[in-house]
C-alpha cells in the first residue's frame, strides 16, 4: 500500500477562512483513504482517527529564539514522521505552502540519513516561493505541485538548466452542486431572506482587508462610480470595518464558507481587486462558477483564471482608482443593454477534476 504523509500546521478537517485548508478539507472527506497518515495541530473538527498524528504548538514563540535554533518550531512535526519512517521503507511526504517547514523536514531527515527513503512533494498555493536562494528550495523537493500553467512555466523556465525535481499543476476545483446559478425568481427569495432590497443591482467584494487585496481602491472608485446610480448596493465580505462610511455600502463581516452561495447568486458582479500575485483564488473562481460578471485585476495568474477575458473583465492598472472607474462604468453600461454575456463551461474548475488529479498525483 502506498504511504502517504500529509503534514499540515492547520488542524484539520478545517472550517477557517482560507484557500489551501478548504481544499484538503474537501479531500480528506472525498478520499478518507489517499492518506495514510495526517500530522497536524488537534483540529476542533477532528473525529477519532488512527491515522492522526498530533502536535502541539512550541512552547516558545520568541522569533529570536527560534532563528537562532532553527528547526525548533517544527520538530514535533518530525518527532512524529520519524516513527512512520521506523516502520516504512519508502514514504510521500506532502507539505502545503509553508517553507521553513519544508526546511526542517529536509534537513532532519539528511541529517539522519533517511531523506533517500522519502520523495516529498510541494503543495505551492500561492503564485511564486518568495524566498533569496531559490536553488536550495528545489533541492529540498522531489515534486512541486502548482495551480496554474502561468506560474508553472516560471518555474520550469528556473529550472530549465538543472534537473531538481518535478513540476505538476492543478486548477483549484469548485462544488457546482453548491456554487452555480439560480434564476431570478430564486434570487428574489434569498434577497428577500437576506433583508436586501429585491430590485437593487449587487456588486460583490469578498475578501481579508489587507492593502495587497485593494479594497481602499475599490472603495475610492465606487464614490465616483455609485454617484448618479441609486439602484446599486456594494455588498463587503471579510472585513467588518465601515471605516469609510459610503453610502451604498454594506460591510457584512465574516461569513461562515458554507453560507457564501447564497450572495454570489445574488449579486450581478463580482469585483477582484488583489494589487500582488496569486495562486488560484477561490474567490474568483467561486464566483465565476456561480454565475457573476467579475471584474479581476489583470495581473498574473489571473488572466489564465478568466480564459484571458472570455470569462470576464480584466483591469489594467488595478492600483489606480480611475482605470476601476472607466471599467466600472463601461461593463455597468454593457450589463444593462446587454446582460450578462460571458459564459463558463460547466467543467471548468471542478471539484469532481481537482479530486482526481490530485488523487493521480498522490498514487504515482
Amino acid at each position: 500500500m502506498k504511504v502517504n504523509v500529509l503534514i499540515s500546521y492547520i488542524g484539520l478537517p478545517s472550517d477557517k477562512i482560507g484557500s489551501w485548508n478548504l481544499m484538503f478539507t474537501r479531500l480528506l472527506v472525498a478520499k478518507p483513504n489517499l492518506f495514510t497518515h495526517i500530522i497536524c495541530p488537534k483540529s476542533s473538527n477532528y473525529e477519532d482517527d488512527e491515522k492522526y498524528y498530533f502536535v502541539k504548538p512550541p512552547k516558545i514563540n520568541s522569533y529570536k529564539f527560534q532563528k537562532i535554533f532553527k528547526h525548533y518550531r517544527y520538530r514535533n512535526y518530525y518527532k512524529q514522521l520519524k516513527k512512520i519512517l521506523s516502520r516504512e521503507s519508502e514514504i510521500t511526504i506532502n507539505i502545503v505552502d509553508n517553507i521553513n517547514m519544508l526546511f526542517t523536514i529536509h534537513q532532519l531527515l539528511i541529517k539522519d540519513k533517511n531523506r533517500d527513503k522519502v520523495r516529498i512533494i510541494y503543495h505551492l498555493h500561492g503564485f511564486d516561493i518568495d524566498i533569496h536562494n531559490k536553488v536550495d528550495f528545489y533541492n529540498a523537493v522531489d515534486s512541486l505541485l502548482v495551480l496554474t500553467n502561468t506560474s508553472a512555466i516560471i518555474h520550469k523556465e528556473r529550472l530549465s538548466d538543472f534537473n531538481f525535481c518535478q513540476i505538476n499543476q492543478i486548477y483549484n476545483g469548485i462544488d457546482s452542486e453548491k456554487f452555480k446559478p439560480v434564476p431570478p425568481c430564486v434570487q428574489k427569495e434569498i434577497k428577500k431572506r437576506l433583508n436586501l432590497d429585491e430590485n437593487s443591482i449587487y456588486y460583490l467584494w469578498l475578501s481579508q482587508d489587507r492593502e495587497k487585496k485593494g479594497l481602499h481602491v475599490i472603495i475610492n472608485a465606487w464614490r465616483d462610480f455609485s454617484k448618479d446610480k441609486p439602484n446599486i448596493r456594494l455588498l463587503v465580505i471579510g472585513t467588518d470595518k465601515d471605516k469609510y462610511q459610503e453610502s451604498q455600502v454594506s460591510f457584512l463581516g465574516k461569513i461562515p464558507n458554507n453560507e457564501l452561495p447564497k450572495y454570489y447568486q445574488i449579486a450581478s458582479f463580482f469585483l477582484f481587486s488583489t494589487l500582488c500575485n496569486e495562486g488560484h483564488p477561490l474567490a474568483l473562481t467561486e464566483a465565476l462558477i456561480s454565475g457573476c460578471y467579475c471584474l479581476s485585476s489583470n495581473i498574473e495568474p489571473l488572466p489564465e483564471i478568466l480564459d484571458y477575458g472570455n470569462y470576464g473583465v480584466l483591469v489594467d492598472n488595478p492600483q489606480s482608482s480611475i482605470s476601476w472607474i472607466d471599467h466600472l462604468e463601461k461593463t455597468y453600461q454593457d450589463y444593462i443593454n446587454n446582460g450578462h454575456r460571458f459564459k463558463i463551461p460547466i467543467s471548468k474548475y471542478s471539484l469532481k477534476s481537482w479530486l482526481s488529479n490530485m488523487e493521480k498525483l498522490l498514487l504515482e
